[in-house]
């Protein structure tokens, strides 16, 4: 009866093993394409997965530890144009994302009219 249970204990803790062999990490950081400066608080996550994603922190690095496999993973930014790729991750590995800015807009020119003040009341002209 004490080797059954002995046994069942070393399945189990082998089986408790296996299942975390399966994870892999993948880190890196999230820069500016054309400066290379770190960006804090860019999303990384797992497009058909909701409970896979992660921030980068304040030195724009990040790990997203999660089961091997094929993976599309989306970065982003505001004021970025997002990153689409699509990653077979069998080991652990470090990555760089590169984040391009938004298309800028061009100049912006406001002009105002000369209006007549007639009262110094607060919000009546």
């Amino acid at each position: 009866m004490l080797m059954r249970k002995f046994f069942i204990f070393s399945l189990l803790l082998l089986l408790f093993d296996l299942s975390f062999a399966q994870k892999v990490t993948i880190s890196g950081y999230v820069e500016d394409a054309s400066t290379g400066e770190r960006i804090i608080g860019a999303a990384i996550y797992e497009t058909n997965f909701s409970k896979y994603g992660t921030f980068t922190n304040e030195y724009g690095f990040f790990s997203l530890t999660l089961p091997k496999g094929k993976y599309h993973l989306k970065v982003s930014y505001v004021g970025y144009k997002p990153l689409d790729t699509t990653l077979d991750i069998e080991v652990s590995k470090q990555i760089t994302f590169k984040l391009h800015a938004a298309t800028e807009l061009e100049q912006v020119v406001v002009t105002s009219y000369k209006n007549e003040i007639q009262s110094s009341q607060t919000g009546r002209i």
